[in-house]
């Protein structure tokens, strides 16, 4: 998880004009390219219900970006990817449309007008199918912090990373794609002794390294 953190915003009120969350994919530029200024130290956060730090391809997550507190005004982008090929990676889906927007074809997020009063914003990401799933996903984010004073000069900037892990199935998941592997399908005749009147039938999924049933 990435964050770039600037302490002014007056160039883009209305929500980052994309790709500015200095990831792979974005070519490194943030909002440093507009907002000038020194790396501070002073960290944004994540909250989410990703379980164990890891994802379900095709689960929906939620997330919450946390900007520091006692700002006149805030703003960000928050984006997606492969950390090695910097492939965009899921789809963000807007729950808060007074705050937030989506762009860049909803493989991004960033504030609208009313969200730059928030100190924080809150979405919902898809995970990619298991056909386009990384090993892992890295968020990238940038967030300014405004002091109101009408210029972008003494900006600050904070660096960081997080990432999520491709979750592996297991006994008590769900979500296979059977085309992965193979399935099978077993009967027993007389689950309940001689003359039993009904069947019992075993569903078996298994590929290499994974099997459930």
């Amino acid at each position: 998880f990435m964050f770039h953190n600037n302490s002014i915003l007056n160039s883009y009120p209305f929500g980052s004009p994309g790709n500015k969350t200095g990831s792979i994919g974005d070519g490194g530029q943030n909002c440093m390219g507009c907002h000038y200024g020194s790396n501070i130290g002073v960290a944004g956060s994540i909250s989410s219900n990703f379980l164990n730090n890891t994802y379900i391809p095709g689960n929906t997550y939620t997330l919450t970006l946390n900007a520091p507190s006692n700002y006149e005004n805030y703003g960000f982008e928050i984006t997606a990817e492969d950390p090695t090929t910097g492939s965009n990676k899921g789809i963000f889906i807007i729950t808060d449309n007074l705050n937030t927007k989506s762009i860049e074809n909803s493989t991004s997020v960033t504030h609208t007008i009313d969200g730059t009063n928030q100190e924080s914003w809150t979405f919902d990401w898809t995970a990619p199918g298991f056909a386009s799933s990384s090993s892992s996903i890295k968020f990238y984010a940038s967030i300014i912090n405004g002091n109101g004073n009408g210029s972008n000069s003494g900006d600050t900037y904070w660096n960081g990373c997080y990432s999520y892990n491709f979750e592996k199935l297991g006994h008590d998941q769900v979500g296979l794609n059977p085309s992965a592997g193979s399935l099978s399908v077993t009967e027993e005749t007389n689950p309940d002794g001689a003359g039993s009147t009904r069947s019992l039938f075993k569903l078996s999924w298994s590929a290499s390294g994974q099997s459930v049933g």
